[in-house]
């Protein structure tokens, strides 16, 4: 009989190397819902090389840029910009927000999980975290702007 307990947990991409000062990925989801699913990916594409990830950038960009065009589409579907429609209606944006902080959270929690696992290895070492909250505050901020030129110009083309 063989008992699981006396089975190793760690395997050999759990080292303690090749750690670049991550971002605790708790924090991240923070970043979901005031930037939404660009301002996370973003981030969470450098945290993941931070955290010596192994590569997951070949999937997980297209997959991001997939997402938040879904939400903007979503968006736009479900608001209707055309002359004489909701095009001015403030609650444009407060839809917009909502769709992208929900696929942005959903998003995090499930891309997440290798980063917490490694991260829980890094805080085992004395090493303290980077602080998150100066390029959470540009990735927002820079996103934010995009995501207005975009409806600008969505709106704009629809008159």
């Amino acid at each position: 009989m063989t008992d699981d307990l006396f089975q190793p947990s760690l395997s050999s991409e759990d080292d303690r190397h090749n750690f670049n000062s991550p971002w605790n990925p708790r924090n991240l989801m923070w970043v979901a819902v005031f930037g939404g699913v660009l301002a996370t990916g973003i981030l969470m594409v450098i945290n993941d090389r931070r955290l010596g990830v192994p590569n997951r950038m070949a999937w997980m960009v297209p997959l991001i840029i997939v997402l938040w065009v879904g939400a903007i589409v979503l968006t736009f579907n479900i608001v209707d910009i055309t002359p004489g429609g909701d095009a001015g209606n403030p609650a444009l944006g407060s839809e917009f927000r909502l769709i992208n902080r929900v696929v942005g959270l959903v998003m995090a929690w499930v891309l997440l999980i290798p980063q917490r696992r490694r991260f829980e290895i890094f805080e085992t070492g004395e090493e303290e975290p980077e602080p998150l909250w100066k390029p959470a505050l540009g990735a927002i901020v820079a996103v934010s702007v995009l995501q207005f030129f975009i409806f600008v110009i969505a709106m704009m083309a629809q008159m």
